[in-house]
């Protein structure tokens, strides 16, 4: 399940300007059977306990209970995990960012006040792959400690969690390992943010971030921490910004490295986008003045 852990920082959200777009631009991606590491920075985090499924569902901008079937800014875009079988206690792997785990656990810590939870860093016992293509049955599963289908654009598979060092085994299926870049191109051409570079820490707003055409917001559920300024901005249709995949093209520059998406993985994207919204009127300064006060 895809969530962000929100913070109520108090904000004030902007008027927006005609409605949301969703693009992608992977039509022309090489979507045949592959997989790949998606990234040595990724990190691990296992909550544990009685109260864990409650726990984190006040902390969440997700349902908890959709895992059981397989202040309003984002502080973490996560994927969460369940681990629990049989009558066990609740278990849940949260998969973040290595750059923001420290974070990730000081929040956690802070909000379990007498919640019967236990909180530690797994990083050390996973890495997290994504896998597309089509797959065959539970024998292309072999050795998988935790998977759900990523849900956050079409074409971007199986996210999976395997033992530290290990890769994928497919037993019905040919698949080629591709490097890094590859599954870190195919997410930015079918405009996924991932991370704190795209989601800014105390910064990004999860709309912004198109959490909620990512399935990574849930509307109906009781309060989280941060709730006000998310379900506000739904209700009032009001998304200042959105995350969009736009590819610039022009006359090379000496000093900047530009990636040949053709060379490196074989796309040709099947979509351009030109926006020229000309010069604000008069009226228009006059308007965003006045939302200003």
């Amino acid at each position: 399940m895809v969530a962000s852990l929100t913070t109520a920082a108090p904000a004030t959200p902007g008027r927006g300007v005609g409605e949301a777009l969703w693009l992608t631009m992977g039509g022309g991606l090489d979507n045949r059977n592959g997989y790949a590491l998606v990234g040595e920075d990724r990190a691990t985090v296992e909550v544990k306990g009685p109260d864990a499924t409650e726990y984190l569902q006040g902390l969440i901008t997700n349902h908890m209970p959709r895992i059981s079937d397989k202040g309003g800014r984002v502080m973490f875009d996560a994927f969460i995990y369940n681990q629990t079988t049989g009558r066990e206690d609740p278990r849940y792997l949260i998969e973040v960012n290595q750059r923001v785990k420290d974070k990730l656990m000081m929040m956690l810590r802070f909000y379990k006040l007498r919640s019967r939870v236990h909180i530690r860093d797994a990083t050390e016992e996973y890495g997290v792959w994504n896998i597309w293509g089509e797959m065959g049955g539970k024998e292309d599963r072999v050795g998988w400690k935790a998977w759900q289908q990523d849900s956050r654009a079409p074409n971007m598979g199986i996210r999976a969690l395997l033992e530290k060092g290990s890769k994928p085994r497919f037993e019905s299926s040919e698949f080629v390992e591709a490097a890094s870049d590859k599954y870190k191109l195919r997410r930015i051409l079918e405009g996924v943010a991932e991370g704190p570079d795209d989601f800014v820490p105390d910064v990004a707003l999860p709309l912004e971030c198109n959490l909620d055409y990512m399935g990574g917001v849930d509307f109906n559920k009781g309060c989280y921490v941060g709730q006000e300024l998310t379900i506000r901005s739904h209700h009032r249709g009001v998304v200042r910004k959105r995350m969009v995949p736009v590819i610039m093209s022009g006359e090379r520059h000496a000093g900047v490295d530009l990636v040949d998406l053709d060379a490196k993985l074989g796309v040709r994207p099947q979509m351009e986008v030109i926006w020229n919204p000309g010069p604000a009127t008069t009226s228009d300064q006059g308007e965003e003045r006045r939302r200003r006060k």
